[in-house]
């Protein structure tokens, strides 16, 4: 008689806490339960924080059903913490990851984040998240596929617990998250995860991840300052306690500037000022764990922005803040155009402030640079008001998918200069371009075949976010590249977009055939797409529609150009539209 088979163990626990849960948590559990990999290589494990509703039944009927997903109920503790805590102790995987209750994996993200770890020994994976809910692009963790990577600002940006964890790792460490009403949890985690582990990750070739932002999050927490405040300085200390290295002031660096330099921006002079005294007060008092050498670190914005703070200048501070608020980069597309490599964007951008006007800069007798502030700010920043050379900013354009959220950064060439206006001040002009082949722009493989919008951005200086790219005057264009069809037009609200799949734009409407270029021959009608750009050999199912009746057509690119054939033929008189992938129609002849 043999032996009874051995379970085997889970090599990846998606670990999920819930409260009162919102609907979209069947859309979370459907996107585990969807996943390319065999059952027996993950498990589901919810925790439920004692829920006054009917969360945890639902869980137990999905648990019964399924033999790798588990539930708990746990008395109310009033955070992820502790939820998150006894599902890492209760699950035997190799691996943990954290997903909120309400948020989304991608088909091959367990699969395709073990894998990563497995190859490159990893304790940590950063795997790619897209941020749905948000007007831009999200965060710019991944600008590629590291096994093993170097902390820096950029890396360091999306700081939430959705990430692949070693659990012997965590045990060994004795990591875990603080338990109890507390705010900044995923900072807290993740300082100890960083400080105690160079074997880090980033898988940027695949999004793993979607974070979904919501009005009314019911995840989300209400705003209690002392707790708010408490819980950060709890989350510096594993921070605090390292010895000195770069990638030390990089951590510090990350906690300064997002929950200490942010409050003193755009907004600040917005704030009450009662909660402005106390806000300052309290930060102030945080200081000592931020040494100002440090600073070097920080972009030229928030470098005058901790100048003043560390000097109290608070007055000089809500007037920094009254000239920053709305700064953003004012940029058209000047070119958008096909060619058998992809789509050619051209951008051009300047920096204004929030009226519209350009922002300003000044030359020293000693040929540095500075923001033209007014003199006693100046004075007061000193060499902290001194901007970097132009060349070291870099201008990105970046497509993001409508419906999938997920964004990729193109490889962009371009240039900031300053331009002398007739005053002697500088204004900062920005030129960019970049090639979008659909086959191969997200990171070396294809887009998502959905409607890709365009957005811009520049890093470096710390002022200007992203934005859409509005094109003035674009007459939408198309193309096909090796199966994939594209057309690059402007919206009604008139910003740059690229159709890929003939989602609400087609090919064939821009092809702008004439009488001329329909021929007949052997029974064979063929229409010549005259202004479509073609590349590799395709042949696409099509349908012709004249007068309401359909009839079998192709869209074929080859050496002759891009064409659709069809047997079907037509009067003069009659109306000819062509229906292409299934889902757009564009009118041919009227």
């Amino acid at each position: 008689m043999s032996a009874p088979a051995t379970k085997q163990r889970p090599k990846v626990c998606v670990v999920v806490a819930a409260y009162n849960s919102p609907p979209e948590l069947d859309d979370l559990i459907a996107s585990v339960l969807a996943q390319r990999w065999d059952a027996e290589n993950w498990e589901l494990r919810f925790v439920d924080d004692g829920s006054t509703d009917d969360t945890y039944e639902r869980l137990a009927a999905v648990a019964a059903e399924h033999p790798n997903v588990f539930v708990e109920r746990i008395p109310n503790s009033g955070w992820p913490g502790r939820p998150r805590n006894v599902a890492v102790a209760a699950t035997e995987a190799e691996f943990v990851f954290f997903s909120d209750h309400d948020d989304y994996l991608f088909p091959e993200a367990l699969r395709r984040m073990y894998e990563f770890a497995a190859g490159h020994d990893l304790d940590v994976v950063h795997p790619k998240e897209v941020v749905s809910g948000w007007l831009t692009p999200g965060w710019r963790s991944w600008p590629a596929q590291e096994g093993r990577t170097r902390l820096d600002q950029q890396r360091l940006q999306c700081i939430t617990p959705h990430k692949l964890y070693r659990r012997s790792f965590l045990l060994e460490h004795g990591i875990a998250f603080p338990e109890g009403p507390v705010r900044l949890e995923d900072f807290s985690y993740n300082a100890e995860v960083w400080s105690r582990t160079d074997r880090i990750g980033i898988l940027a070739d695949y999004p793993c991840y979607r974070w979904m932002i919501y009005d009314d999050n019911s995840h989300k927490g209400g705003y209690d300052f002392d707790v708010y405040w408490s819980s950060f300085e709890s989350s510096l200390q594993p921070v605090v306690a390292m010895p000195p290295s770069e990638k030390k002031d990089q951590l510090l660096i990350r906690w300064y500037r997002s929950r200490i330099l942010e409050r003193l921006a755009g907004g600040f002079h917005r704030y009450s000022d009662d909660f402005r005294d106390r806000l300052i007060d309290r930060v102030t008092g945080l200081l000592r764990y931020f040494p100002v050498e440090i600073d070097r670190l920080l972009t030229p914005a928030d470098r005058i922005r901790s100048t003043l703070l560390r000097q109290g200048a608070v007055d000089a501070l809500v007037r920094l803040s009254r000239i920053d608020h709305g700064t953003r980069l004012a940029a058209t597309a000047s070119s958008a155009r096909w060619a058998e490599d992809g789509l050619h964007v051209a951008v051009e951008a300047r920096l204004v402030d929030g009226r519209g006007e350009p922002v300003r800069f000044r030359r020293q007798a000693s040929g540095s640079v500075v923001r033209a502030l007014p003199e006693e700010l100046l004075a007061a920043v000193g060499d902290s008001a001194v901007v970097p050379d132009p060349s070291t900013f870099v201008p990105e354009v970046v497509v993001r998918g409508r419906d999938s959220s997920v964004d990729w950064i193109q490889p962009t060439t371009g240039s900031a200069t300053f331009s002398q206006e007739s005053d002697g001040e500088l204004t900062l002009v920005l030129t960019a371009e970049a090639v979008v082949d659909p086959l191969a722009a997200a990171l070396g493989g294809p887009l998502d075949r959905e409607v890709q919008d365009l957005y811009f951005r520049m890093t470096g200086l710390g002022l200007g976010a992203t934005h859409r790219v509005p094109a003035l005057h674009h007459r939408a264009s198309g193309a096909v590249l090796d199966g994939t069809t594209g057309v690059v037009y402007r919206t009604r609200a008139g910003f740059l977009a690229v159709d890929l799949g003939s989602r609400v734009r087609t090919v064939v409407g821009t092809g702008q055939p004439t009488p001329a270029d329909v021929s007949r021959s052997f029974g064979v009608t063929t229409i010549s797409l005259p202004k479509v750009v073609g590349r590799g050999r395709t042949a696409i199912d099509a349908e012709v529609e004249i007068d309401g009746s359909l009839s079998p057509a192709r869209l074929r690119v080859d050496r002759k150009g891009v064409r659709v054939t069809t047997r079907a033929r037509w009067e003069p008189d009659q109306q000819v539209r062509v229906v292409l992938e299934g889902r757009r129609s564009a009118i041919l002849f009227r």
